[in-house]
């Protein structure tokens, strides 16, 4: 469907316009709806988790672990992405993990709290959202193809485990850190500031 636009709207193909795109899109998707809802649904002081650091030098930690392993699985399967910035690269290493773990980690995952539903299915509902919020930008980005099906789990495991660390740590910081170093490296970034 959304490679439908591409004749017409070409424009949104290149990487100024493909970032202004999906960041409108995100603002559209999850930042409008989590403002309307916060307006309606009040949320107890503290909620998001955005009061304090703590848990910071752990998230660091568990990101070079993972920036590593993922450096590893690339070199085992015999790919050399490329370095990269430009403008998409920017959103999607700084506007992207704060906008998507204030919605899934910060307010989606608060309000379900105060539902009373407990912390695992509030984890995997959150999670499950998280995967399934990127799924406009990959069909717009790159179509349909089995891979995206993998991508989506993977995207899936990893909100989960970003809402592990956010309990644990009692900090939205602590996934937000391990959060841009995942799209800092898939996205290049580490390998340009590398370079």
């Amino acid at each position: 469907m959304f490679r439908l636009l591409e004749p017409r709207f070409g424009a949104l193909q290149q990487p100024l316009g493909a970032a202004a795109w999906w960041t409108a899109a995100k603002l559209v998707i999850w930042v409008a709806p989590v403002v309307f809802l916060s307006r309606r649904i009040p949320l107890a002081p503290g909620a998001l988790r955005l009061g304090h650091l703590r848990g910071v030098p752990l998230a660091l930690g568990v990101a070079v672990v993972w920036v590593a392993l993922n450096a590893a699985g690339d070199s085992l399967l015999g790919r050399t992405p490329a370095p990269s910035l430009d403008v998409g690269v920017l959103s999607a290493c700084f506007i992207a993990p704060f906008v998507e773990e204030l919605v899934f980690r910060g307010f989606a995952f608060a309000w379900l709290e105060q539902l009373g539903v407990g912390f695992w299915k509030a984890n995997l509902v959150c999670a499950a959202l998280f995967a399934l919020m990127h799924l406009p930008g990959w069909l717009f980005m790159q179509g349909f193809s089995v891979g995206l099906l993998a991508q989506l789990i993977q995207t899936a495991l990893l909100g989960f485990g970003f809402g592990v660390l956010c309990r644990n740590e009692a900090s939205l910081w602590a996934p937000l850190t391990v959060h841009f170093a995942n799209n800092a490296w898939s996205t290049g970034l580490i390998r340009f500031l590398a370079a």
